[in-house]
Order: C-alpha cells, then sequence, then structure tokens
C-alpha cells in the first residue's frame, strides 16, 4: 500500500510539472507515455528503453538502454545508444550498439551489431557478425558481408563489394574483393574481383 501510494504522488507530481512548465523531468512509458505530448526534461523510463532525453521528447541526448529496443524517431542520438535487439534512429552521433540490428538514416561514430548494421549515410566504424551496408560510407566496414555504393574507406570482411565514392578510395580485404566502376556496377557487370587485398579510385 505505501509503495502504491509513493506510485501515484509521483505520477501526479509529473503530471503537474507538466501542465505548469509545459515539460517534465521525468517520463514513465509502459503502454503510452505518461504524462502525454510533454517534452522530457531528464529521465525517460520505458520497458523497451531508459534514458536522458534532451528537451524535445524525439531526440537523446545521453545514454538510452532498452533489453528490447529503443529508438529516436525523427530526432537525433548523441551519445550511447544500447539495444539487446534493435538500435535505432534518424541521426546518431557517438555509438550506436543492437544485439541483433544497428540501424540509422545518418549515422556519425561507431555502429555496432550482434547481425546486421545498416546506414543510408554513414561516418566511421560500421561493425557487425554478418552484414554490414551502407548506401555513402567513409570509415571502416567490417562483417562477414560488407557494402557501400559509395565508399571511402577499408572494408574488411569474407565478402566485400563496393564502388568508389566520388574522389574517394576504397581498400579491400577478404576471400572475395569486388570494386564496381559506378553506381551501375552490378555483381556480374563492370566489378573487378581480387581476393585477398583489392583497392580502387
Amino acid at each position: 500500500m505505501k509503495n502504491f501510494l509513493c506510485r501515484a504522488v509521483l505520477v501526479g507530481l509529473i503530471a503537474v510539472s507538466a501542465r505548469a512548465f509545459s515539460g517534465t523531468p521525468v517520463a514513465v512509458s509502459l503502454f503510452d507515455t505518461l504524462p502525454e505530448r510533454a517534452d522530457v526534461y531528464g529521465l525517460h523510463f520505458s520497458f523497451a528503453s531508459i534514458g536522458p532525453i534532451s528537451s524535445n521528447p524525439n531526440s537523446v541526448a545521453g545514454l538510452s538502454l532498452g533489453c528490447i529496443e529503443t529508438g529516436v524517431g525523427d530526432g537525433a542520438m548523441s551519445g550511447i545508444q544500447v539495444s539487446g535487439i534493435l538500435a535505432g534512429g534518424e541521426c546518431v552521433y557517438g555509438l550506436q550498439a543492437g544485439g541483433i540490428f544497428a540501424i540509422a538514416e545518418k549515422a556519425t561514430g561507431i555502429e555496432l551489431a550482434g547481425g546486421v548494421s545498416m546506414c543510408r549515410d554513414f561516418r566511421g566504424a560500421q561493425l557487425a557478425g554478418l552484414l554490414s551496408q551502407a548506401e555513402s560510407c567513409c570509415g571502416l566496414q567490417l562483417a562477414f558481408y560488407t557494402g557501400s555504393a559509395s565508399m571511402c574507406g577499408v572494408q574488411v570482411g569474407v565478402m566485400n563489394f563496393a564502388v568508389p565514392a566520388k574522389d574517394g578510395w576504397v581498400v579491400q580485404l577478404g576471400l572475395v574483393n569486388g570494386i564496381g566502376k559506378d553506381e551501375k556496377s552490378s555483381w556480374t557487370e563492370g566489378i573487378r574481383y581480387l581476393p585477398i587485398v583489392n583497392a580502387g579510385w
């Protein structure tokens, strides 16, 4: 009974602060967020994630941890994002680590996944157990299979495929290394294969 009363008081304080200041230091998420539609200046608790939130509820600044998944929506993640299954976001700056998946539209820093790491525009080190894939990548890709349609940097994997970025270069280390001459290159056309080491610009 005492614990129930403490929780009720906490929820009441959260709701009052949200109404008074158009924001709240703490938000609680079970199925819906309480209070609804309030900016969070402090901590956001969820069965899926726990982490400090910046003034924009769609943005995270600091640490975001989740058992199942962590996400940022349309905002930016700055800091460390760790999840047991899926770490995802629109823009990620820092470390993004997912037990199975790490996915972002745009990322700068380190993207780490037990299975699949995918990003549209990536700068930094993209590391995964099975697949590291980026439409545009500047830095390092390391996985069983690495791929980028516009690469400037190093790929290390059993199978590597890339097209050098404009004014960029590619060095590949692996069993099957393929460098395409342009964005129209495929696995069968417009590509040069070399085992062990391949390079292009």
